[in-house]
């Protein structure tokens, strides 16, 4: 799918790295970078979660109850575990 353009360079080309040495990192700066990363990765996917609910409460509320049940039981190749 060629999807590398949405991945940062230092992920890319971590394998290509050394290991490199780096200072003894206190808990304070820790904790604030973990945050930071928490921070950058829900401002990138706050979006599809959001999506991802409202479809899915779309789904639970308004799609009758036995229409997924129906529709896999006409799929070929799927194996229903109940009477069909």
């Amino acid at each position: 799918m060629q999807l590398e353009k949405y991945l940062p360079d230092w992920l890319l080309n971590f394998r290509n790295e050394k290991t490199p040495r780096h200072p003894p990192v206190n808990l304070e700066d820790r904790v604030s970078g973990a945050i930071g990363a928490v921070r950058e990765v829900l401002a990138r996917t706050w979006i599809y979660v959001l999506a991802g609910i409202v479809v899915g409460a779309a789904i639970h509320g308004y799609v009758p109850d036995d229409f997924l049940s129906r529709v896999l039981a006409r799929t070929p190749g799927i194996a229903c575990p109940w009477p069909c």
